[in-house]
């Protein structure tokens, strides 16, 4: 999964690194908020766990396929 959220001033996805699978994870790691820069407008937001989301990654699910149609 990519965890990303959305910058406050350009509306741009800003990924966020992270290991974590559940929210509580997630506020474990970075705390319930947390700073991320756009790359983008170079703009810093303050984050809360509850404004991330995830989205599937496209690699995972090519490798998915491709594991698939072997078996």
């Amino acid at each position: 999964m990519i965890l990303y959220t959305f910058c406050h001033s350009c509306k741009n996805d800003i990924s966020i690194r992270s290991m974590a699978n559940t929210r509580p994870e997630l506020e474990r790691e970075k705390g319930e908020t947390f700073e991320v820069r756009c790359k983008k407008c170079r703009t810093r937001n303050q984050v809360h766990v509850d404004q991330v989301k995830a989205k599937p990654s496209k690699v995972v699910i090519a490798l998915g396929v491709g594991l698939d149609s072997l078996l």
